[in-house]
């Protein structure tokens, strides 16, 4: 299946949470993946992403819903 992925992730440093680096790489991934898109012309696939914005994320600047 290649839409999906699978990860182990091990913190060394007690009291870290996973939250942020997670957070951090999935905002990457999503930068990464508009960046494409629009450098490949898919306008109509960027609107659809925009669509899916919920308001109070787009009052926010949240301009695509990737995840």
């Amino acid at each position: 299946m290649p839409n999906h992925l699978h990860a182990l992730l091990f913190l060394s440093h007690n009291g870290t949470s996973l939250n942020k680096p997670v957070g951090e790489g999935k905002r990457f991934m999503a930068y990464a993946i508009v960046n494409g898109l629009k450098k490949q012309g898919k306008h109509e696939i960027l609107k659809e992403l925009s669509e899916g914005v919920e308001q109070k994320e787009s009052v926010k600047g949240k301009l695509h819903q990737i995840f």
